[in-house]
């Protein structure tokens, strides 16, 4: 499909607008509109398992599907591309991207899955956040920690002019660069999938599942697996197209 057929150079703003517009936001590839495609799929799979589902709004449900898959999308590109300037680009591209659609809304459901993710560097086997009553917990938060923290503060001393008096601008791009800082260490497969099942909740919290089905609604193995593998899919579908490319950069 399109420039997704071929290992091919391409420049990365091009790649993600195209990935973007195909995926996301309802381009017409082939006369098709393949993002359209896939959010009447998941809806529709999660509605066949648990009827009420049909309560969410489904505008809140296509805004929160789209910042999800931007999330994964953006940390499958840094584990491909870990360099830190080139991950920021990417990130201020998808920024300026949303703002081009009006997509506040968006970035802002970004920025809530990205923390879920950032979370995943310091979570144990069992789903709980690492006890720094522990040397393996204060070892690792530490680490992971330090090394955000060093690599937020230079990126911010080299390409800012005056760190202690920002302007708007340096503040939306620097909250592009905190965005790619969380992904250092994160990953939602590790044991078992517990970041990924992490994500699911965010979701299902962000569309309002417990106003609509109460605090103690618990789902059915059958509409959790469901929902899991719809953001699962999203990081394999990324995983998969962008080792189709050989990205170019500024």
């Amino acid at each position: 499909m399109g420039i997704f057929s071929n290992k091919q150079k391409i420049d990365m703003e091009s790649f993600c607008r195209y990935y973007y517009d195909s995926q996301m936001f309802h381009a017409n590839v082939d006369g098709v509109d393949g993002s359209q495609d896939i959010l009447d799929h998941v809806y529709q799979l999660l509605l066949d398992s648990f009827p009420s589902f049909s309560k969410v709004d489904r505008r809140l449900f296509e805004i929160e599907m789209t910042a999800m898959n931007l999330e994964l999308f953006s940390l499958v590109f840094f584990k491909k591309y870990p360099d830190i300037d080139k991950a920021v680009q990417q990130a201020i591209f998808t920024l300026r991207y949303l703002q081009s659609k009006d997509g506040s809304k968006i970035w802002e459901s970004v920025g809530a899955y990205n923390k879920t993710v950032g979370k995943t560097a310091t979570i144990g086997k069992d789903g709980q956040h690492l006890s720094e009553n522990t040397a393996f917990g204060r070892m690792t938060i530490t680490r992971v920690n330090t090394f955000r923290y060093n690599l937020f503060e230079k990126w911010m001393k080299t390409h800012c002019k005056d760190p202690d008096n920002l302007t708007e601008n340096e503040k939306e791009i620097l909250n592009c660069v905190a965005h790619v800082c969380n992904h250092v260490e994160a990953d939602i497969l590790r044991y078992n999938q517990i970041g990924n099942r992490l994500l699911t909740g965010q979701f299902l919290f962000r569309i309002g599942a417990e106003s609509l089905w109460g605090s103690n609604w618990t789902p059915s193995e059958d509409f959790a697996l469901r929902a899991a593998s719809n953001s699962l899919s999203m990081y394999e579908t990324a995983d998969k197209i962008l080792k189709t490319v050989d990205l170019k950069f500024p």
